[in-house]
């Protein structure tokens, strides 16, 4: 690889900068210092936020955006000579997203990927966090949590194999192109079980990611306990990141209308267990958010149930509405 983009970046982070002591009051960096990549790294996981020249938030979208840049540089490795950097990847690619994926960063993420064209480094990297918050709610020990990270990166590798002209194609895809990009998936599987040091599960994910539970999805068919549950995970981080993203073809899908769809397909496309944890990840985030009801009334998030997330207590004018109770009664929009 000639010149790494992580060379690039700690050349390119030499602004001053200034920023709120971390609570304990204890120094992490002195002011006026000169950022290199650690140090970047090290203020992020004290949820510092670093300010660039123009004075706008520089941490998470340059970061997410470096991510991006970096996963190019792997794909076009594993297309040219059929391997993966994977020291790269551990070392460099996946502690950044390791650093950024904390369980409040999924608004930035959806406010970041929102705005962005939804081509495969981009969407890898949006599925990435996903599927790691989803994770960390799991309970999942770290050494899980490094190999999910990794799975949910590499889900989509076998794009790399899809036409251009298919790939990148800015309409709707005709059905033998629809055939052709549905077999990324085992163009995937097949690439990544060749490379040493790629587990098993992470070529499993490649292959089943569009697996549904009730076997309507592909490239197999297959259902239920069947399917890997890291690939369940990467599932439901997959069409969420889709629906949220911007492309050339589509604006993003509002965020409520689509946690309504998928909230829809829980129970037959997706592990009902695995969805309503992400719910509630989702919905736990927009407590305290103003939203529109659809009897035209305007009020606030104030709880949600673990049993139901996506119906959760809203307060107008000073009442509580519980909306599990009220089946007439739904959110219209989040304002």
């Amino acid at each position: 690889m000639k010149g790494s983009n992580l060379e690039q970046l700690r050349m390119k982070t030499n602004c001053t900068n200034s920023y709120t002591p971390h609570r304990s009051n204890n120094l992490i960096i002195s002011s006026s210092s000169n950022l290199t990549f650690p140090e970047i790294k090290r203020l992020v996981s004290q949820n510092v936020t670093i300010l660039n020249e123009e004075r706008k938030p520089y941490c998470n979208v340059q970061l997410i955006d470096q991510s991006v840049r970096e996963l190019q540089d792997a794909f076009r490795i594993a297309k040219a000579f059929r391997r993966l950097p994977l020291k790269s990847l551990r070392d460099q690619i996946i502690p950044i997203i390791i650093q950024i994926c904390h369980i409040h960063e999924i608004g930035h993420i959806y406010a970041t990927m929102a705005k962005r064209d939804a081509y495969t480094y981009t969407h890898c990297v949006g599925v990435t966090m996903i599927t790691r918050i989803i994770g960390i709610c799991q309970g999942l020990s770290e050494e899980e949590l490094k190999e999910l990270t990794i799975c949910a990166f590499l889900h989509d590798i076998g794009k790399i194999k899809v036409p251009l002209e298919v790939l990148h194609k800015s309409g709707k895809l005709s059905s033998m192109e629809f055939e052709e990009m549905k077999k990324h998936s085992k163009y995937g599987y097949d690439l990544l079980r060749r490379i040493p040091g790629i587990s098993e599960r992470t070529a499993l994910v490649a292959l089943q990611h569009h697996e549904r539970e009730d076997g309507s999805g592909y490239p197999s068919g297959i259902k239920g306990d069947r399917i890997e549950t890291f690939s369940k995970i990467v599932a439901i981080a997959d069409v969420f990141h889709a629906m949220i993203s911007k492309r050339s073809y589509k604006a993003s899908i509002p965020l409520f209308e689509v946690l309504r769809v998928m909230s829809e397909d829980a129970h037959d496309k997706f592990d009902s267990t695995l969805s309503v944890h992400f719910f509630q990840i989702v919905m736990e985030w927009l407590i305290g958010n103003r939203v529109l009801l659809t009897n035209g009334t305007v009020g606030e998030i104030m709880d949600i149930h673990s049993y139901d997330p996506i119906h959760p207590v809203i307060e107008v004018n000073g009442k509580p509405i519980d909306l599990s109770r009220k089946t007439e009664l739904d959110i219209e929009a989040i304002l």
